[in-house]
C-alpha cells in the first residue's frame, strides 16, 4: 500500500526504497487487530529521489470506491474480487480514484497551486500486480510527477477534513530510511525539498535569448559583407 513503482511506468523502479516501504507496511499490519478493517488508513508517498521532482504515489482499497461493496470474509481484503470485475467496472474504479485525490488531498509548491495529472495501470496490472508488487490486495494505485523550480522549496500537502480516515504518508529521500507522518483529517503538512537544479530554466532562458539574437547576428552580418563587396568595386564609396 506503499509504493507502486513495481506496478506503473512512472519513474524508475527503486528497490532499496520499496523494500523499506514493505517494512513499514509489514510492521504496521501487525499491530492492527485481525478484526480490524483492512485499510484503516489512506496511504500518499512522495519520493524526492531526483532535485526539482516529487513524485506523487497514491493507493486506493479498491472496493471502497463504489459504495456498498461488502466483501465476504473469506475474501476479507477484496483480492479476488478486483481480480474478477468487468473493464467497465474498472474503468469507474480508476474515475472514481481520481476524483478522490481532487477531493481528499491539495498540493501546494510555494505560492503556487498544483494539481497532480495521476496515470493508472492498465487493467490486467490492476487486476492481477506482478510477482514482486507491493500493492496489497484489493488495492491498486496511482502516481504523478511534480516538477518544482528553484524558489520552491517546500511543498505543502492538505489532507481534507472530509476524509473518513487517517492519512500515513510516506517520505523517500536518497539514502535515507523513509519518513512516515501521520495525519489527521484537516491537517496540513509542509515538506521541505531539495534545492531544484538551475539548469531547467537558465538553459531555455539562453536558448531563447540566443534564438532571437541569431537573426539580428545574420542580418548584420549580410549588411557588412554587402557593404564590404561595394566598397571594394566602388573605392569611392569608401570615403
Amino acid at each position: 500500500m506503499l509504493s507502486i513503482r513495481g506496478d506503473t511506468t512512472t519513474g524508475p523502479i527503486n528497490s532499496v526504497m520499496r523494500r523499506w516501504s514493505l517494512v513499514i507496511l509489514i510492521l504496521f499490519a501487525l499491530a492492527i487487530p485481525v478484526s480490524a478493517h483492512p485499510a484503516l488508513y489512506h496511504y500518499l508517498e512522495i519520493d524526492l529521489l531526483e532535485p526539482g521532482e516529487a513524485s506523487v504515489y497514491v493507493t486506493f482499497h479498491a472496493p471502497e470506491l463504489i459504495e456498498g461493496v461488502v466483501t465476504p470474509e473469506d475474501d476479507l481484503y477484496g483480492r479476488e474480487w478486483l481480480a474478477t470485475r468487468d473493464d467497465a467496472t474498472l474503468a469507474g474504479l480508476v474515475e472514481n480514484a481520481d476524483r478522490f485525490t481532487g477531493e481528499v488531498f491539495a498540493f501546494r509548491l510555494a505560492e503556487r497551486e498544483v494539481t497532480p495529472d495521476f496515470a493508472f495501470p492498465d487493467f490486467a496490472t490492476i487486476r492481477r500486480p506482478p510477482p514482486g508488487s507491493v500493492v496489497p490486495d484489493g488495492c491498486f494505485s496511482g502516481a504523478a510527477m511534480l516538477l518544482y523550480t528553484r524558489g520552491e522549496t517546500v511543498l505543502t500537502i492538505a489532507f481534507s477534513s472530509a476524509a473518513q480516515k487517517r492519512l500515513m504518508l510516506i517520505i523517500n529521500r536518497p539514502a535515507a530510511f523513509p519518513e512516515v507522518v501521520d495525519l489527521e483529517p484537516g491537517e496540513r503538512y509542509a515538506l521541505v525539498l531539495p534545492e531544484a537544479p538551475i539548469r531547467g530554466g537558465v538553459v531555455r532562458g539562453l536558448v531563447a535569448v540566443l534564438a532571437g539574437l541569431i537573426p539580428i547576428l545574420a542580418v548584420a552580418l549580410i549588411g557588412w559583407r554587402r557593404g564590404l563587396f561595394l566598397r571594394k568595386k566602388n573605392p569611392t564609396l569608401a570615403g
